[in-house]
């Protein structure tokens, strides 16, 4: 049985997908999310039928062990088929739902169909390796605010399926320059990598300079990929950083319209 954890981008929220064999499960709580449910659990306990734990997938959980990100996740995790995801959709008269269930059948789905149909030919070139670890760098175009397109690059671990974004990336889709992205990372107290030119006689892992407290460990929140690229972040600061942004214009724009009428 092999398990593949891929990530999409839906008004700002990630809706995880689990590829099991040739089979679609969604991580449960992200379809709720992005319904605008309140109560996640109550939502996906009352509106699907064929939920079931992320346990399911392997009885003697050796393969969630084997996947870093999945080992992430609790193991009670609700996962939901394709027929519970339209199911969940259908059940709420919320404006989200036709929204979520025409990105699910006209991107999300067509798109595993055709990774999966490219995979055994997959260009070198997209291939990245770093430390001896290869990683699969991909681009898609996302609609990261309303009337805002823009090309976001994503990376993902081979072997273990994790994945994230290069930081220009994350600044693109946030509207913000990279420097002030860097900024925020750093006011927030957040780890991050930078590769350092190489001095003379030092190889480029020998030049790497960490933005970290002194004795730091390179975090597991961030890993870094040589390319131009650089900086890639985890999909779970992802998500925290695009919602910090979107909080954020909202309450400049509240605060606009009240001062200046």
């Amino acid at each position: 049985m092999s398990v593949e954890l891929i990530t999409f981008v839906f008004q700002s929220i990630f809706i995880r997908v689990l590829l099991i064999d040739d089979t679609i499960w969604f991580i449960a709580s992200d379809i709720a999310k992005a319904l605008g449910y309140k109560d996640l659990a109550q939502a996906v306990n009352q509106h699907c039928k064929e939920a079931k734990s992320l346990i399911y997938i392997d009885q003697l959980n050796k393969l969630v062990q084997e996947n870093q990100e999945l080992r992430a996740l609790d193991p009670k995790t609700k996962i939901i088929p394709e027929s519970d995801f339209y199911r969940i959709s259908l059940k709420t008269r919320k404006t989200e739902s036709e929204t979520l269930i025409n990105y699910v059948s006209k991107t999300v789905i067509p798109k595993i169909h055709k990774r999966n149909q490219k995979a055994p030919t997959t260009v070198p070139d997209n291939i990245v390796t770093y430390g001896g670890v290869q990683f699969l760098r991909y681009e898609e175009e996302y609609e990261v605010r309303k009337g805002k397109i823009d090309t976001l690059a994503f990376y993902t671990k081979r072997d273990s399926g994790e994945s994230g974004m290069s930081l220009q990336s994350l600044a693109n889709g946030c509207g913000i320059a990279l420097k002030s992205l860097r900024n925020l990372l750093e006011e927030k107290n957040i780890d991050f990598f930078l590769e350092g030119g190489a001095k003379q006689g030092n190889s480029s892992a020998d030049s790497l300079i960490t933005k970290a407290k002194e004795g730091a460990t390179k975090p597991a929140d961030f890993y870094l990929i040589k390319t131009p690229a650089i900086h890639v972040v985890l999909d779970i600061y992802c998500e925290r950083i695009f919602r910090y942004y979107a909080y954020e214009s909202r309450y400049k724009n509240s605060v606009h319209d009240k001062n200046y009428p």
